[in-house]
Order: structure tokens, then C-alpha cells, then sequence
């Protein structure tokens, strides 16, 4: 079977890339979503739809997904930076980080998603892909962030 002129086709390829230089402050003993999608850079093609704070996967397939963000410790301790898929931290995806205080800490975080296909006429899904910072006991704020998802 074909692909048609509407994009139907599962094996079309998008891609979206935004970031946000807002400060985003952190509290120690925390949960905080990190807003990702405030400025695009590019989005093509159907299959990944963003909200400021996640993108929705709507097509079946593989996709790479990426965080890059910097840190500013204001409280020494511990934090966690991870990825989500559908509220629950993915394998793979979560950067374990050691702040210090008035230093900046760069994180990157990347890895793959296969989305299956439920039958070979099936080519639609809907995952949520969110980002979040799990502090233990440091506290501080993000000062930039580049996210990006690609279906390969």
C-alpha cells in the first residue's frame, strides 16, 4: 500500500526542534517539569505535535529523541534529569547530576523510541513525551534548554 497525498503514510519522516533561554527556577525535594518548546527551530511533517512543556507522538515508528540543557546550582546536592514517556521515566533516559553551588552544569540526554504498530493498517498512536528534574537535595534553575524528537 501506498502513501497518499494527505500523509497518511506511516513511513514519512518528521522532525521537530525547539529550545527556551527562560530561567526556569528548581526547588530541592522537588519534582519540576522543564517547559522544552517555547521557540521553534524547525517542525516538519505530521507525526510529532508540541506543547510547551512535551511533544505528542502521533505515528507509529522509530524516533530518536534529545535534551540538552545547563544548569545553575543554587544549593549543592543532587538532582535527576528525566525524560517521561506517558508520566513514567523512560530506560536509558535519566542523567543523575551533583550541583554545586553559583556552577554551571551541562546535561545531555538522548535515546531511541520504537512505537509498534498495532496492525499493518495501523499507522496512528499518541504518546506524550515530557521532561522533568527529580531534585533529592539541590535546588537552582535551568538557563537554557535545546529538545528535539526525529522519527527515523
Amino acid at each position: 500500500m501506498g502513501c497518499n497525498s494527505y500523509g497518511s503514510c506511516g513511513n514519512q519522516k518528521s522532525t521537530a526542534r525547539f529550545y527556551n533561554q527562560t530561567v526556569q527556577t528548581f526547588a530541592a525535594n522537588a519534582t519540576t517539569t522543564i517547559a522544552v518548546n517555547a521557540n521553534q527551530v524547525v517542525l516538519d511533517g505530521d507525526a510529532i505535535v508540541p506543547s510547551l512543556n512535551s511533544y505528542r507522538i502521533d505515528k507509529t515508528g522509530l524516533y530518536r529523541v534529545s535534551l540538552d540543557l545547563t544548569l545553575l546550582g543554587t544549593t549543592a546536592g543532587n538532582v535527576a534529569i528525566e525524560m517521561l514517556l506517558d508520566g513514567v521515566a523512560m530506560p536509558c533516559a535519566t542523567k543523575l547530576v551533583t550541583l554545586v553551588a553559583d556552577t554551571y552544569t551541562p546535561v545531555h540526554i538522548e535515546t531511541d523510541v520504537q512505537f509498534e504498530q498495532v496492525c499493518r493498517c495501523q499507522t496512528k498512536t499518541s504518546h506524550t513525551i515530557s521532561f522533568v528534574i527529580v531534585s533529592a537535595t539541590g535546588a537552582g534553575s535551568v538557563t537554557s534548554v535545546c529538545s528535539g524528537v526525529a522519527k527515523r
